[in-house]
């Protein structure tokens, strides 16, 4: 009797696990019979919309569900709905500070890793972040250890992107970007061309330097020029060039139009067996180095020479004034070989080209790739 039993239980359950199994297939032949209806359902109506706008099969990633957008294009492998959310900030009670989308769309903690890092309020609200002191919000930033010079220029630059945020009495909301006033997110940004920043990152160059020559290109460097603007110097404080001391020291100066750093390049141009056009900013001496090199090794290379010249041009300048360094060219020049030369070992460490090599024939160095 009892294995009479144990037989039907054991039916029982198989009939049960087919059971479910059928009903899963079901419901799956079902999924995809509404998912190819929704796309040709799309494929119909988009020649219909007007131009510029598309339908297109969004997925949650959380929920799994499944919606339809009708408007402007947008990528369905994008966390589109976390990149169309923002804070607008009012009191900052309920805004992270690093991790919140509420300063240009992006998360503080992004943008300036190396800060977020080094920050001792890595958990702390916007009003956490500060006092307000006669009427005018001050930040107050505490750090885990002392910050470096490319961490303060990008302190430097944190602080003049929240200045474009007013604090107020008023409760934090959220808010879809698309429904935000165009003005409140088109800041103008004159004179900078987007597809040469987007060039930089493509280097064999150190992270920090590429990270720098980023912010040269967009002025965000402390120059004295710079530093003057944002009153950090002021009164009879001297901001003229460190090398030359005839102008004040402004981005296009310093790494341009300066007599000591005109010879610098000029220098480094013989060494690449390339003639040197006086230009007329840094943004066009980077425009004629990446127009130098038609296969793509070769355009790595120069680009990399332009990092190296400009992070020695800036560290130069930096030892002048703080260590009391000399600015022959001399030194600058062999400084921006070195330099170049250990960078390109770090990404191609399987190459055979020594630092003699490297100054006698630099072009064959990165131009011949090791197979």
């Amino acid at each position: 009797m009892g294995g009479y039993k144990g037989d039907s239980y054991g039916e029982d359950l198989a009939v049960r696990r087919r059971y479910h199994g059928l009903v899963s297939q079901i419901f799956a032949n079902l999924r995809k019979m509404v998912g190819w209806a929704l796309r040709i359902f799309v494929w119909l109506i988009t020649p219909c919309l007007p131009s510029g706008t598309g339908g297109s099969l969004l997925k949650d990633k959380d929920s799994g569900v499944i919606f339809f957008w009708l408007g402007t294009r947008v990528n369905s492998h994008s966390d589109w709905f976390s990149e169309g959310v923002t804070k607008r900030v009012g009191n900052g009670t309920t805004t992270s500070f690093w991790f919140d989308h509420w300063v240009d769309g992006v998360p503080l903690r992004v943008r300036y890793q190396s800060l977020f890092q080094a920050s001792d309020q890595c958990l702390d609200r916007v009003v956490d972040m500060g006092n307000w002191a006669m009427g005018d919000w001050e930040w107050e930033f505490r750090w885990k250890t002392s910050l470096d010079l490319l961490d303060q220029d990008l302190l430097s630059d944190l602080i003049e992107s929240l200045r474009q945020v007013n604090l107020s009495s008023k409760e934090d909301q959220w808010c879809w970007r698309h429904e935000i006033d165009k003005a409140r997110l088109q800041r103008p940004l004159p004179g900078i061309d987007f597809i040469n920043l987007a060039r930089v990152w493509d280097s064999w160059a150190a992270s920090k330097v590429i990270v720098f020559s980023w912010q040269l290109l967009q002025d965000k460097i402390p120059t004295r020029q710079n530093l003057r603007r944002r009153r950090v110097l002021v009164g009879a404080t001297d901001s003229s060039c460190v090398f030359c001391g005839a102008v004040e020291e402004s981005i296009d100066h310093i790494f341009v139009f300066c007599d000591r750093i005109s010879s610098v390049w000029y220098r480094v141009s013989r060494w690449l067996g390339v003639e040197y056009v006086s230009p007329n900013s840094i943004m066009q001496v980077f425009e004629n180095f990446f127009g130098l090199g038609v296969e793509c090794r070769v355009r790595l290379g120069f680009i990399l020479v332009w990092h190296a010249v400009v992070w020695t041009i800036w560290t130069s300048r930096n030892d002048i004034i703080f260590a009391g360094w000399s600015s022959a060219i001399d030194n600058i020049v062999d400084r921006v070989k070195l330099s170049s030369w250990k960078w390109f070992l770090g990404k191609n460490p399987d190459s055979p080209c020594s630092l003699y090599e490297w100054e006698v024939q630099p072009l064959l160095c990165w131009s011949s790739k090791v197979r």
